[in-house]
């Protein structure tokens, strides 16, 4: 049987009448009355994943509740910026990407938040150093940015008035899966529950998954599809901007896409 304990970890325990049939990967680690327990390179692997998740989540409750203290005054800071950040007008449609640690709004955080509006003019790229996280090693081989990179950014909360002023000003709100983005921003304080659930969205991805036509029983409704799919049935040319999963690369892209779903080509 195979078991588990604190001293060393995964192991396979069998009777010791079994003991002449072991093979040599199997490594004798403790003699008991009528039996013999064994470890196995497979069971180490096993063992260190485990650990390591363990410490990862002693880490991140230990920051966690480091910061705690902090978040009320963080949160006053952050709304005082949005009230004294100078008038300007910016534009009433807008097209947001955002690149991010994790899936999770409230647990993992922004790395980069990039706006333009409908004729292509940046009016926001920024990557984010993040508050929680020192590592993001499964977004990061999708999105390719290290802790390196964002070693020297600036955090989300120095951002805030700058996103608030052109979210709250924008009447449209475009993007792929814009709903994951706009979700990001909520549980980084940039917008309440209140706005998130007021913006009016326009979402590419959900208007080119029937367009593709890839029709889900399960779900009884059409697949969506990576941004990058959506991009390569419209002959995007990703050259001309930036890289895919950049998120101002990723705005470029949606907004050519969504050009191109209503010219009706």
């Amino acid at each position: 049987k195979v078991s588990y304990n604190r001293v060393f970890g995964y192991y396979i325990e069998g009777s010791k009448s079994y003991a002449g049939s072991v093979t040599l990967e199997y490594q004798r680690k403790q003699t008991l009355a009528n039996s013999e327990r064994y470890i196995t390179p497979q069971h180490k692997e096993a063992e260190e994943k485990k650990r390591q998740e363990e410490q990862k989540k002693i880490f991140d409750e230990a920051v966690e509740a480091a910061l705690l203290p902090y978040r009320d005054l963080i949160w006053k800071l952050t709304e005082k910026t949005k009230e004294l950040y100078p008038k300007k007008e910016y534009p009433k449609s807008i097209v947001i990407d955002t690149e991010t640690t994790g899936l999770d709004p409230f647990r993992d955080e922004l790395l980069q938040v990039s706006i333009i509006d409908e004729e292509g003019n940046v009016l926001f790229d920024s990557y984010f150093k993040p508050l929680r996280h020192k590592e993001w090693s499964k977004a990061e081989s999708v999105n390719h940015i290290s802790p390196k990179m964002v070693a020297d950014a600036p955090y989300i909360n120095e951002k805030a008035a700058e996103l608030y002023a052109i979210l709250s000003q924008a009447h449209w709100i475009i993007g792929y899966n814009v709903d994951f983005d706009l979700r990001f921003l909520m549980g980084s304080d940039i917008i309440t529950d209140e706005e998130y659930n007021a913006f009016r969205t326009e979402d590419v991805m959900i208007q080119f998954a029937e367009i593709y036509g890839e029709y889900s029983v399960y779900h009884e409704d059409y697949k969506w599809q990576k941004l990058t799919t959506a991009a390569a049935y419209y002959d995007y040319d990703w050259a001309e901007h930036e890289e895919a999963h950049n998120s101002l690369g990723d705005c470029y892209a949606t907004l050519f896409v969504y050009h191109k779903i209503l010219s009706g080509e």
